[in-house]
């Protein structure tokens, strides 16, 4: 059901305050509110949409030194109306840059959301990954002055090709140009958009022995350890986390939902189910990365009834957000150590990579690297073999020398 903006304002208010956020993070969010609140009645726009947000924030004067990530900043809080509109609640701020929902193209975003889900056999987060690419399509349409869906052309999916990825790695690539075929090809069938569009991407061809693992080694992977910020206000829980990626390879989405209770204390390992693959993993629990977990626990973990072992380190005191990765974390920890990154990942994903090929290297039988990173087939692990240099030396063919 539609409301008012004062009716939005007042639910949005009540919601704030149940977040516990800081009293300058209230301050902002209210004065953001009373602007667009201010702009709505003058323009005659009572009951407002996600379209009089987009143009609230056109017209707004930003100062002269105001950095991108302030005027997102911006755009959440007065989203986030309509998010608690549609949600029964606003996602938490997590310091990361959000994409925007498109103001102009609501429907089109929704309407892809449903077929998604009627498809019945896609996973939560295969969904959540079309729609980011969904949320970046639409958005560079409307930059581009494309406010309906049904004047798409070729020109304009080239344009967002040679705009967006022009950059990116050959698998992101092939990723994005598959969900543009999918999508175009939804749009053919639902707006009977020119059925061309359907046909310009026949084939998408991908090499997934393109592109390596990032890896680092073993005496880069301790510059990380040595580095972390020991000053930072979550030092303690950041550290923890690295060693559980660094020592154990573990995904950053199962850091993210470890439960206390999945650790066995007394037999120093952890049993939980992997979320990308819904199956129970047991590990052991080397000494280091207990320690580093029981001093969060006693010296830097806010008083929670959370069952989750790492909480925000900001209020409200929760599980940290889904969305988050780590990823500032470990990059923080790369740059200080001074690791060369150059044409390398440096997130927490290339700990993982790192931890399966150091154990290779160690001779660590394939079967039990398949069993300590979880892999639900044979195949996944295989993809570590091409870094094992040291190993695939010894199958190398002598190159024929010409006189």
């Amino acid at each position: 059901m539609s409301r008012t903006i004062n009716a939005l304002v007042d639910e949005a208010t009540r919601h704030l305050a149940t977040l516990c956020y800081s009293k300058s993070s209230n301050s902002l969010y209210h004065a953001v509110w009373r602007r667009f609140t201010d702009f709505c009645i003058e323009n005659g726009q009572v009951i407002p949409d996600r379209k009089n947000g987009n143009e609230f924030l056109a017209q707004t004067v930003f100062p002269a030194n105001a950095v991108l990530s302030y005027k997102q900043q911006q755009n959440r809080i007065v989203m986030c109306l309509f998010d608690l509109a549609e949600n029964g609640s606003f996602p938490l701020a997590t310091g990361k840059l959000r994409i925007p929902l498109p103001g102009y193209h609501g429907e089109v975003y929704d309407e892809y959301t449903l077929y998604l889900q009627s498809k019945g056999f896609l996973c939560e987060r295969t969904i959540y990954g079309k729609k980011h690419f969904l949320k970046k399509f639409l958005n560079f349409l409307e930059m581009q002055g494309i406010f309906d869906i049904d004047t798409l052309k070729a020109k304009d999916v080239y344009d967002y090709l040679s705009s967006s990825l022009g950059s990116v790695a050959a698998t992101t690539r092939a990723s994005h140009l598959y969900f543009l075929r999918e999508f175009l090809r939804f749009l053919v069938d639902a707006h009977d958009l020119t059925p061309s569009l359907a046909e310009l991407f026949p084939v998408i061809l991908v090499n997934s022995d393109a592109v390596l693992p990032s890896v680092y080694e073993v005496h880069e992977l301790r510059g990380v350890i040595a580095a972390h910020d020991s000053l930072s206000r979550c030092s303690r829980r950041n550290r923890a986390i690295v060693l559980l990626a660094l020592q154990l390879g573990m995904r950053a989405s199962d850091i993210r939902t470890l439960h206390i209770s999945q650790i066995d204390w007394r037999n120093r390992r952890l049993s939980f189910l992997q979320f990308k693959t819904k199956r129970t993993i047991t590990l052991p629990l080397p000494e280091e990365s207990m320690f580093a977990i029981l001093d969060y626990m006693k010296n830097e973990r806010p008083d929670s009834d959370s069952p989750n072992l790492f909480l925000r380190s900001s209020a409200p005191y929760g599980p940290v957000v889904a969305t988050n990765t780590f990823h500032q974390i470990i990059a923080a920890c790369f740059k200080r150590a001074g690791i060369d990154t150059r044409g390398k990942h440096y997130g927490l994903h290339s700990l993982r990579h790192s931890t399966a090929v150091n154990m290779l290297m160690t001779n660590t039988p394939y079967h039990a690297l398949a069993g300590v990173l979880g892999h639900v087939s044979a195949n996944t692990t295989k993809t570590y073999l091409k870094t094992d240099y040291e190993h695939l030396r010894c199958l190398s063919l002598e190159v024929p020398h010409e006189c």
